[in-house]
C-alpha cells in the first residue's frame, strides 16, 4: 500500500482486511502482483496456464456472491450458516460502499457550509427576510385600523363588564345584601348635603343675612305673579355663567326657573360674607322621571326658586350644560346697567397635553368666557384653585359655552376633548 492504512484510490481509511471503508476498493492488490488488463509478462506469476484462460474464468468472489444470493432466497435472512467466507467479504465490501456514500453526503454537507461560508445566503433567511417586509407592508396599511379596532373592543368590554355590574349590585340592593352609599363614589351623601345646608344656615343667620332659604326645603315654592307693564319689569334666560349684579343682572327681587333638565343655581357675595344661598333645580320633566331611576322615590327638587333679593356685591352663577334656567321679577330695569371696566386679556387656546397656570407664561387672571368650536364639540374643562378647590365645566350639543368665569391667580386650568375637530378658547369677557 502506498500509505499506510490509506486507501490507494481515494484516500481513505482501510480495514484490516485491506477494504476502503469509504470506496470499497480492495487495497490488498498493489502494483507488483496486480495488473488491470495487462498480461503480467516480466513479473511474478500467480496462476498456471494461461492468462487468457484465468481471464475468462469466472472470478470466485462473483461466483460466491451469486452463491449467497441463490441461499438467501432458499433460507431465511437470519439463518448464519448460510453465509460464506465469500459472502462475509462481500458484505464489508458493502459496508465500505455505504460508508463511501455517507462521507460523500458529509463532503456535500461541509462543502455546503463552506458556500454560506463564503457569502451565499441561504434559503431560510431569504424566507425570514420576506416575511420581515410582508409583514411590514401590512402594518403600514392596516396598523392604524388594527389599533382603532382593538381600542373599540376594548371599550366594549368595558361597557360590558359595567352593565353586568350594575345589574349585580341592583339585585343585591333588592335583596337588601347591598346598600348604596355615594359618598365612597367622590360623591355627596344626603347626610353630606344636609350637614352643608346647616352650615351654610348657620352663617347666614349670624351674618343678619334676612333672605336665606334652604333650598333643601321639602315645600314646594310658590310661583310669584309678576305685573309685566312695571316699568323695572325683567324677564330674561340665563344661559350657564356668572351675572354680576348692576353689571349682567340689574339690582331687584327675582324667581328662577328650570325649563329644560336641572340646573345647580348658587349666589354669593363679593365682600366677607361669603355665599348668599344655592338652589338645585329640577324641570317638571325630569321630577316626572326621577321616580323611575330612584326606585319610586319622589323628586325633592322643584322647578322654581324661592323668590329672591340680589343686590350689589353679589353675583348669580348657573350650572347646566342643557338647562334652560329663566330669571323673572322686577328691578331697577335693563337701564340701570353698567359695564366692565377693560381688563386688557388674550385669547388663549386650550391644548389637552398642556396645563395652563394663571399668572405664568403671560395668561394673566380675570374673566373669561369658556367657548367650543367644532362641528359637533363635546369637551370637559376642569380649574383647580391654589387651595385645592374644583371648578367644572361640561360644553356639548346646543351649550358651547360658559360666560365670565373669573380666573384667580394661581388656578391650574387642563381640558379634555371628546371630538377630533372640537377646539376651546378661553376669550376676555369683557
Amino acid at each position: 500500500m502506498a500509505r499506510k492504512n490509506r486507501c490507494t484510490l481515494c484516500g481513505g481509511k482501510v480495514s484490516p482486511s485491506g477494504i476502503c471503508m469509504e470506496c470499497g476498493w480492495d487495497n490488498t492488490k498493489n502494483d507488483e502482483k496486480y495488473h488491470l488488463n495487462t498480461h503480467n509478462e516480466g513479473g511474478m506469476k500467480l496462476h498456471s496456464g494461461d492468462c487468457e484462460d484465468m481471464l475468462n474464468r469466472e472470478n470466485p468472489r462473483k461466483r460466491a456472491r451469486k452463491e449467497q444470493l441463490r441461499m438467501s432466497r432458499e433460507t431465511s435472512s437470519g439463518d448464519s450458516r448460510t453465509k460464506s467466507g465469500a459472502g462475509a467479504g462481500a458484505s464489508q465490501t458493502r459496508a465500505g460502499s455505504k460508508a463511501g456514500k455517507k462521507t460523500a453526503a458529509s463532503r456535500q454537507k461541509a462543502n455546503s457550509g463552506q458556500s454560506q461560508k463564503d457569502g451565499t445566503a441561504p434559503r431560510k433567511k431569504h424566507r425570514l427576510l420576506r416575511w420581515i417586509v410582508i409583514l411590514f407592508v401590512i402594518f403600514e396599511l392596516f396598523g392604524n385600523a388594527f389599533f382603532d379596532l382593538f381600542a373599540d373592543a376594548l371599550d366594549a368590554l368595558e361597557d360590558a363588564t359595567y352593565e353586568i355590574r350594575y345589574e349585580i349590585r341592583y339585585a343585591l340592593e333588592e335583596l337588601g345584601f347591598w346598600e348604596e352609599d355615594y359618598a365612597d363614589e367622590g360623591g355627596w351623601s344626603d347626610e353630606d348635603i344636609r350637614s352643608v345646608n346647616e352650615d351654610l344656615e348657620e352663617a347666614a343667620e349670624a351674618a343678619g343675612d334676612p333672605y336665606w332659604s334652604s333650598s333643601d326645603s321639602e315645600e314646594r315654592p310658590e310661583r310669584r305673579e309678576w305685573d309685566e307693564d312695571f316699568e323695572g319689569h325683567v324677564s330674561m334666560e340665563l344661559p350657564q355663567g356668572y351675572y354680576y349684579v348692576g353689571y349682567e343682572i340689574p339690582v331687584g327681587v327675582y324667581q328662577l326657573e328650570c325649563l329644560t333638565d336641572t340646573a345647580w343655581v348658587s349666589v354669593y357675595r363679593t365682600d366677607e360674607a361669603g355665599y348668599y344661598d344655592y338652589w338645585l333645580l329640577y324641570s317638571e320633566e325630569e321630577q316626572t322621571a326621577y321616580p323611575d331611576y330612584m326606585d319610586g322615590e319622589e323628586c325633592p327638587w322643584y322647578e322654581l326658586s324661592p323668590v329672591i333679593s340680589l343686590e350689589e356685591n353679589m353675583v348669580l352663577v348657573v350650572e347646566g350644560m342643557s338647562s334652560m334656567v329663566w330669571l323673572t321679577g322686577e328691578g331697577e330695569g335693563m337701564d340701570s346697567l353698567v359695564e366692565h371696566e377693560e381688563q386688557n386679556l388674550e385669547n388663549w387656546l386650550l391644548d389637552e397635553e398642556e396645563t395652563l397656570t394663571v399668572g405664568q407664561g403671560g395668561f394673566k387672571a380675570g374673566a373669561y368666557d369658556v367657548v367650543a368650536y367644532g362641528d359637533d364639540p363635546v369637551a370637559y374643562v376642569e380649574i383647580e384653585s391654589e387651595d385645592g378647590y374644583y371648578s367644572e365645566i361640561l360644553l356639548g350639543g346646543e351649550w358651547v359655552e360658559f360666560l365670565r368665569f373669573p380666573f384667580a391667580e394661581g388656578d391650574m386650568v387642563t381640558v379634555t376633548l371628546y371630538s377630533d375637530d372640537t377646539e376651546v378658547w378661553l376669550l376676555p369677557s369683557w
